[in-house]
Order: structure tokens, then C-alpha cells, then sequence
């Protein structure tokens, strides 16, 4: 797991507060090349160009939660002994690093602080762990959306300073190496604490995990 808190390590959040901000809004997506934005020109060579299957962009479909309802948050379960309780059922997972050991949710510093990704944005951001089987080999989109109230979820590779709307990746993209698993590592940003799901279609299948939102100061 150590390996997989360093290479996403760039979307921590150290030091200063910044003041609140208007947030900027969501980057539409472009294809797999979103994941590596942010990453200097070598780094970038590692994400393919191209973009998932039209079939692919599938209706976003979510139970309905409404301001005061029970979030109904994805059971945390253990897949390998190499890392955390993931979020999720076979073939996609999501790893959230947990807030105060919740792994049905994640924390993220509000407002961002100087030198995060998110500072001056009006977001928040955190790290999760897209988990998978290494023989899981199709193209995957990663959307999300907030379950109790108006607003979206935000996604960017781990050097990414915006946040998309979506994100993408190829059947052919290589992951870290965890055993029997592969893990990407995202940032997931947000612009107010609250129940939000994530939902992830494959060639064919969909996913839900749906978790909670915490904002620290």
C-alpha cells in the first residue's frame, strides 16, 4: 500500500488555508490523455490517446437520497490482505483511505490548503484507489454525482490541478502492481461535504459505490 500512497501523494493536503473560493467549473472530458494531465511531457507518454466506447457513457442512475435521507453507503470488505477494506463488488473496487476509520468515507481539507491541487479552486480533493483484477482488461469511464443534494463529483489523474467531469481508461493501461490486483490512483474532488455515489462502466458492466464526504478544516 505504500506504493500506492506515493504515487498519488500529490493530491495531500500540507500547510496553509486558503480563503473560500468560487468553484471553477468541471473540465469536460477529452480521453485517456485526462489522466496524465498535469504530468510533465515524458509522464504523458504513458496515456494513450483515444477514448472509451460511446456505449460506455451509460445513464447516471442512482437511488434517490434527498437532503435529510440515510446515505446508503457501500459496505467496506477486504479483497487482499496487501491493503485497506475496498468499497465495491467484483470486478471494480474503490479504495478510499477512510476518514477516522470509516473506509464508507473520505476527508478532505476545506478550505484547500496552499499547495494542494485543489487551492484557489473552490474544491476539495482527496485520494482514492481504483482496485481491480489484472486480468480485467476493457475499457473502463468514471463518473459521479452527489446523492443528497444538487452537485458532482470530480476526477483527475494524480498531477491533475482540475477537476473532470469524467475520467478514462484504456483496456491497455498498467496499474500498480498489487499481487493479484492492479490499482490506479485518482484524486476525487468535491465542492461541499455530503452522500455522494461513483459509478464505473465497463465493456460489460456497471459498478456503484456510493460514500460519504467529510470536510475537515
Amino acid at each position: 500500500m505504500g506504493r500506492a500512497i506515493a504515487l498519488v501523494a500529490c493530491v495531500c493536503a500540507p500547510v496553509v488555508a486558503a480563503a473560500a473560493a468560487t468553484p471553477i467549473p468541471l473540465q469536460q472530458p477529452t480521453g485517456y490523455r485526462d489522466y496524465c494531465d498535469g504530468m510533465g511531457k515524458v509522464a504523458k507518454r504513458s496515456c494513450s490517446r483515444g477514448h472509451v466506447p460511446q456505449r460506455l457513457w451509460r445513464q447516471l442512475s442512482f437511488p434517490p437520497v434527498g437532503p435529510h435521507g440515510e446515505c446508503p453507503v457501500s459496505k467496506p470488505h477486504r479483497i487482499s490482505k496487501r491493503f485497506a477494506p475496498v468499497l465495491g463488488s467484483k470486478p471494480m473496487y474503490v479504495g478510499t483511505y477512510g476518514s477516522a476509520g470509516n473506509y464508507s468515507a473520505v476527508e478532505m481539507p476545506s478550505p484547500a490548503p496552499y499547495g494542494s491541487p485543489a487551492y484557489g479552486t473552490g474544491w476539495s480533493i482527496t485520494k482514492i484507489l481504483l482496485t481491480m483484477r489484472k486480468e480485467l482488461h476493457q475499457p473502463l469511464l468514471i463518473r459521479g454525482k452527489r446523492l443528497d443534494d444538487a452537485g458532482w463529483l470530480g476526477f483527475s489523474g494524480p498531477a491533475g490541478h482540475r477537476p473532470f467531469a469524467a475520467m478514462q481508461f484504456p483496456s491497455t493501461r498498467k496499474g500498480i502492481d498489487e499481487g493479484k490486483f492492479k490499482a490506479f490512483g485518482m484524486g476525487v474532488w468535491a465542492t461541499a461535504p455530503g452522500c455522494y455515489g461513483v459509478q464505473i462502466d465497463g465493456k460489460n458492466f456497471r459498478r456503484d459505490v456510493v460514500f460519504r464526504v467529510v470536510f475537515s478544516s
